[in-house]
């Protein structure tokens, strides 16, 4: 590599240190409880960061010594790996980690650890500024890491949750509240009902007794009016029969005449 390339690809590492790919993880995977069992392509979660900071922190190392400029910017391993260059292959997956896309990263990682090994500086183990008590510790301080920071995840979705209940249990009080104050109205609602029936119920008693004292006073009326009927129709026939008898008396007094 030329110095031109050495820099983009430094570039690249130092946008990978300035993003928290544990944290990046765990809230991506917030919604299981091991991430050891959380599978991507052939790696596991846990293992996918390891070997991504593996990755990086050696080509940081690399790249500052001066046997970076004798890596390959460009490569073409004529296998499943296939070809591509460095600073392309790395900010593809810086990438893939933005984007929370932890799926397509496998590929790509693969060729670029096949890429260190190849080169020779894949187990750092074998390097002097890696010594395998700091390598030991280093694996377990990632892990401790992720493995918090998943917790931390869980908790805060904890915390959401347990907060969602308390408004969920806020809402219902108002609901039971709002649902007694209208109980408490339709109480108040069916007494005036059962009163209103019970005046409703009063007035057609009464109305049935005055039904029943018209439909008497009815009858006696129509009793009365046949009485009347037959009384004037025996006033006519008697005032008819005085007429006659009047005109009978004066018609007989008329003297007969002479010639």
């Amino acid at each position: 590599m030329d110095q031109n390339q050495i820099n983009q690809v430094k570039a690249v590492i130092e946008t990978y240190y300035s993003l928290d790919i544990e944290k990046l993880i765990a809230d991506a995977y917030k919604d299981q409880k091991d991430l050891a069992a959380v599978k991507i392509g052939e790696f596991s979660a846990i293992e996918l960061v390891e070997s991504l900071n593996k990755v990086f922190v050696q080509f940081k190392e690399e790249l500052n010594t001066t046997y970076a400029k004798s890596l390959p910017f460009q490569y073409n391993f004529q296998n499943e790996f296939g070809s591509g260059n460095l600073h392309s292959d790395l900010n593809q997956i810086i990438e893939y980690i933005q984007g929370n896309q932890f799926s397509n990263i496998p590929p790509y990682l693969n060729r670029i650890i096949h890429y260190q090994a190849i080169n020779g500086f894949w187990e750092k183990s074998k390097r002097k500024y890696f010594s395998p008590k700091d390598r030991s510790f280093a694996k377990e301080a990632e892990r401790i890491d992720i493995v918090s920071k998943h917790l931390e995840s869980l908790l805060g979705e904890s915390s959401n949750f347990f907060a969602s209940l308390t408004q969920k249990e806020e809402e219902l009080d108002n609901f039971i509240k709002q649902k007694k104050s209208h109980l408490s109205e339709i109480e108040s609602l069916l007494v005036a009902a059962r009163q209103h029936a019970s005046e409703i119920n009063e007035l057609n008693s009464k109305s049935a007794t005055l039904t029943e004292k018209i439909s008497v006073l009815s009858e006696t009326s129509a009793e009365k009016e046949e009485s009347i009927s037959e009384l004037l129709a025996t006033i006519n026939k008697q005032q008819s029969e005085s007429k006659n008898s009047s005109f009978g008396v004066h018609f007989q007094r008329i003297p007969p005449i002479r010639h």
